[in-house]
């Protein structure tokens, strides 16, 4: 069955704001050529920490999504490979957003409560493609993360202001 998605053309409903540009802002990539890929398999995992910065205006906001790939082992040998520090290599990266706000009554922690808990959402397939392109060009197979599902919108203080209240 599809799926019908809707919306409101109205100018009071598009007031949040719109990601404008997206850049790779920072790289840190060291391969571990004493990687064995046939006799280490671990596990990644991505950590991430979400800055932002609303100008003084607040008509624009700044999103970094700064990124860490991590490694995980098997229980019993942890402790062997982080000594010989077999995981393939240590990435971290960050990508950064630049917002657009269209309207600008909302008060800079609005702007920046909603910019944080979207810019993670939005910048991830950005991070992807950077991850991916990356550990391909290092000889290892090109590690593609995996997506990250996009939670319901929640309402808060802008809705709020949004309706009137």
């Amino acid at each position: 069955m599809p799926h019908r998605w809707a919306g409101s053309l109205s100018p009071e409903r598009h007031v949040r704001g719109q990601l404008l540009a997206v850049y790779l802002t920072e790289l840190n990539f060291r391969r571990n050529f004493e990687f064995d890929l046939e006799r280490h398999d671990p596990s990644y995992g991505v950590e991430t920490t979400t800055r932002v910065e609303v100008a003084a205006d607040l008509a624009s906001a700044v999103a970094h999504l700064e990124a860490s790939i991590t490694w995980f082992f098997d229980e019993d040998t942890e402790e062997r490979l982080a000594e010989d520090r077999q995981h393939p290599f240590d990435l971290s990266l960050t990508v950064t957003g630049m917002f657009d706000w269209m309207e600008t009554t909302y008060s800079e922690e609005d702007i920046a409560g909603w910019t944080e808990f979207n810019a993670e959402h939005l910048l991830w397939p950005y991070l992807r493609a950077h991850v991916s392109t990356i550990t391909a060009a290092s000889d290892l197979p090109p590690l593609t993360i995996y997506t990250i599902a996009i939670p319901r919108p929640r309402l808060g203080r802008i809705e709020a202001t949004a309706a009137g209240g």
